[in-house]
């Protein structure tokens, strides 16, 4: 999706965050808390970049004409590195590094950032967490 009148608003990002730290709060230690950021592509893709820390926590809005995968590659994230110009995330991809969790979408509409959207994301993640730890892996 690209067209700029359907871009995901900072207020739907918003509502799509709170929900999901309402859910994904179960699994977070409570002296945590959420420093987040958005970046929404007006070409194609949109990100949610969290880092957990101490502190009151954060949310930042922030519309591009740069692909995400540009973007991405700003970021402080060993999952990818090099040129990304020419990569073009689909569907849903999540990268967990230490107290850092970036969900990437190659949407950037409002349907992708809905509440909906965001129960699915907290479930899928919190899953993925247990998983991980009840297989002995960190």
């Amino acid at each position: 999706m690209s067209n700029k009148e359907h871009v995901v608003t900072q207020k739907e990002f918003k509502n799509y965050l709170d929900d999901f730290i309402s859910r994904h709060r179960v699994i977070l230690r409570p002296e945590f808390n959420y420093f987040a950021d958005a970046i929404v592509s007006t070409k194609d893709g949109s990100l949610l970049f969290i880092e957990f820390k101490e502190g009151k926590g954060s949310f930042k809005y922030e519309k591009t004409d740069e692909k995400i995968a540009n973007v991405l590659m700003n970021l402080p994230q060993k999952a990818f590195a090099g040129n990304l110009s020419n990569v073009k995330f689909g569907g849903v991809n999540v990268i967990r590094e230490g107290n850092k969790l970036i969900i990437i979408k190659g949407d950037n509409s409002s349907n992708s950032w809905s509440r909906n959207e965001a129960k699915k994301d907290a479930f899928r993640e919190i899953r993925d967490i247990r998983n991980m730890f009840a297989h002995g892996r960190k």
